[in-house]
C-alpha cells in the first residue's frame, strides 16, 4: 500500500467520536426521559412504539400520504432518542436492551427506505428509485461495520458522515416537505455510501494497527 493511501486512511480513521455532542444529547433528553421513568414506561415500551411507528410510517410512505408517515416516523425518532435515557434513569440498562434497540432501529431503517422505493417505484421514477436503493446499501453496510467492528472490539459509533441521526433528519425533511425528498435523496445516497466506506476504513486501521502491534 502506497504512502498516500496510508496517510488517507490515517486521516479518515482518526475519527473525534463527538463526545461534547454526545454530552449535550444526555442533557436534551435527561428531563423527559426522567418524566417518562417516573410515569413507570419501559424501555422495551419504547421500543415497541419506536417499531410499530417506524413500520406504520413506512407504509403511508409507500402510498403517498406524507403528513401521517411525518407524525409516525418522528415519534419513532422520539421513541428511540429516549430508551436509553429512560432505561439508565430506571437503572435497567443492559446488553439485550442494546442488542434489542439496534435490531429495531435496523428494521425501522430499512422499512422506511422501503417506502419510499416503493413510493417511487410505483410513479416509475427510476432515477429516485434507484437513488434509494443506493442508501439502502449504504445504510446496511454502516450498520454492518459498526457491529461487526465493535463485536471485534472496536469502537466506532459516529464514525461517518451519515449516521442514524442526520438519516432520521433528511427522511423528516423530506417527509415535511415532500417537493424536497427527490433532491434530499442525493445527499442521502452520497453521503450513506460515503460514511460505509469511511468505517470501512477506520475498522482496518484499527485492526491493522492492533495485529502489528502483537
Amino acid at each position: 500500500m502506497s504512502s498516500r493511501v496510508q496517510r488517507l486512511i490515517l486521516v479518515l480513521g482518526n475519527v473525534n467520536e463527538q463526545r461534547g455532542v454526545v454530552a449535550k444529547y444526555h442533557v436534551l433528553v435527561a428531563v423527559p426521559a426522567r418524566l417518562l421513568a417516573k410515569l413507570g414506561v419501559a424501555p422495551t415500551l419504547l421500543n415497541l412504539l419506536g417499531l410499530v411507528c417506524g413500520m406504520s410510517g413506512a407504509a403511508f410512505i409507500a402510498i403517498g400520504n406524507f403528513s401521517a408517515a411525518f407524525v409516525l416516523v418522528l415519534i419513532a425518532a422520539l421513541a428511540d432518542a429516549l430508551d436509553g435515557a429512560v432505561a439508565r434513569q430506571l437503572g435497567v440498562a443492559s446488553d439485550f436492551g442494546n442488542f434489542f434497540d439496534s435490531v429495531i432501529d435496523r428494521y425501522v431503517d430499512v422499512a422506511i427506505l422501503i417506502g419510499v422505493f416503493w413510493y417511487f417505484a410505483f410513479l416509475g421514477q427510476k432515477m429516485e428509485a434507484s437513488l434509494v436503493s443506493l442508501a439502502l446499501l449504504g445504510t446496511v453496510v454502516t450498520s454492518y461495520a459498526k457491529a461487526r467492528g465493535e463485536s471485534l472490539g472496536v469502537s466506532g459509533r459516529y464514525v461517518g458522515f451519515m449516521n442514524r441521526p442526520e438519516r432520521l433528519l433528511i427522511y423528516l425533511a423530506g417527509l415535511l416537505f415532500p417537493r424536497l425528498l427527490p433532491f434530499l435523496l442525493w445527499p442521502l445516497s452520497i453521503l450513506t455510501n460515503a460514511t460505509a466506506v469511511h468505517r470501512i476504513i477506520f475498522y482496518t486501521r484499527i485492526l491493522r494497527q492492533r495485529q502489528r502491534s502483537k
